[in-house]
């Protein structure tokens, strides 16, 4: 019965990305990371909860404490709208190897976008916290679509009205587009990095440790 549950424990759930297409997503009976963003779950960060009483009944399994459905219902039904791509993400950051790159963002090819480019957040270490902010700062950022499209089109040296011809929209609105692209990176920065103990200096520090 023991070696049932490991084996349970570690089956794989699935869930269905934006393009349909259907994404693995690690399943575990007491999670470490909460399955909306990068912090840890609830039970990870309380240990042992058997002298806890009824206070156990409201320490979720699968979520932090920002998004328990129980105590934090809005936080919860937000994110959740971003779930399927925050997996999706998750996966392409492992598969791109993203964490190799030492940059804010990177540009992977994709024939299916207007630019044949599309943009990824690179996790500042190759932790599994770090893979998942990089994750969720690009699923909230709204980097996604056109503005992402007009900042690779902007990269690759084309002029607003050029990009404007590719995409098919007004030179006005790619102007605006681009407009919003810095206090989305700043915005999204500010995630992917942390703050408060996660100075940048022991970040830094970390991934060197981890690539030597």
């Amino acid at each position: 019965m023991l070696m049932i549950d490991v084996i349970n424990s570690k089956a794989p759930a699935h869930t269905r990305g934006p393009n349909g297409r259907v994404y693995l997503m690690p399943k575990r009976r007491h999670g470490e990371y909460c399955e909306l963003c990068w912090r840890q779950t609830e039970i990870a960060t309380h240990g042992d909860l058997r002298d806890m009483d009824n206070r156990k009944l409201s320490i979720s399994k699968r979520f932090c404490e920002e998004h328990n459905p129980q105590t934090a219902p809005s936080n919860y039904r937000y994110d959740l709208n971003f779930k399927s791509a925050f997996w999706a993400e998750i996966e392409q950051i492992y598969r791109l190897e993203l964490a190799q790159h030492n940059s804010q963002f990177k540009f992977a090819p994709n024939k299916d976008t207007p630019s044949g480019y599309e943009l990824h957040f690179v996790p500042v270490t190759g932790h599994p916290e770090d893979v998942r902010r990089a994750a969720y700062a690009l699923v909230h950022s709204k980097l996604r679509g056109t503005p992402a499209q007009c900042f690779a089109f902007k990269l690759r040296g084309l002029s607003p009205k050029q990009t404007a011809a590719e995409l098919g929209i007004t030179d006005r609105a790619v102007r605006l587009a681009l407009s919003t692209i810095i206090p989305k990176l700043k915005q999204a920065e500010l995630i992917r990095w942390g703050s408060g103990p996660r100075s940048k200096m022991a970040v830094l520090a970390a991934r060197q440790a981890t690539l030597s």
